[in-house]
């Protein structure tokens, strides 16, 4: 097994194992360390992953975003491929294949990400240099390489990693948010 195929299971076991008011708190103060930060504060546009299974909840992020008059806009993949499309409330998401919200894209309007987007990125896993521990697919490399948007990455503090492996086409995060901090990648030697 790689490196990576074993981070992952660590990490999806780490998260899987914790106690159900524990990721609550700290989900909600995730939540509030992003609505607080520059970047969702300079973002007129929320691209954002549809929470599942223990994955940092976003729902709070999409109703809160929808309520400060942002657009959002979620995910939906297909042939390898992964567009994102607005929605106007949660009731909108649909069950998809995998068991993941996401939107009807025969009733959904395609996003097209501008220089006030902020993309809110999932992973198993980041570390303070904004690499990030993805399911695999590379869905979200492929579209952060050819989409120059603001990334933030949602994070316990349990799952932050020292180091993580990164690969030529992996794609670094803007920040990582976990619920006591938000931290910048350092670019050219800065913070």
């Amino acid at each position: 097994m790689s490196d990576k195929t074993l981070l992952r299971k660590k990490y999806t076991a780490l998260r899987d194992s914790l106690d159900s008011e524990y990721r609550e708190a700290c989900d909600n103060s995730i939540a509030q360390f992003l609505f607080l930060s520059e970047e969702y504060s300079f973002a007129k546009e929320i691209f954002v992953y549809v929470s599942a299974r223990s994955e940092v909840d976003t729902f709070a992020v999409i109703n809160r975003a929808l309520a400060d008059g942002k657009k959002v806009a979620v995910p939906h993949c297909r042939d390898g491929l992964m567009n994102f499309y607005y929605i106007g409330s949660t009731d909108e998401l649909v069950c998809s294949q995998f068991g993941i919200p996401t939107v009807d894209v025969n009733k959904a309007v395609i996003a097209v990400p501008c220089d006030e987007t902020l993309c809110v990125v999932p992973a198993l896993s980041f570390d303070r240099e904004g690499n990030r521990l993805g399911y695999g697919g590379g869905y979200y490399d492929r579209f952060l390489s050819m989409n120059k948007v603001k990334t933030a990455g949602l994070c316990r503090e349990i799952s932050v990693a020292d180091s993580l492996p990164a690969e030529k086409y992996d794609v670094k995060i803007d920040c990582v948010i976990t619920e006591k901090s938000v931290i910048r990648r350092r670019v050219n030697g800065g913070k």
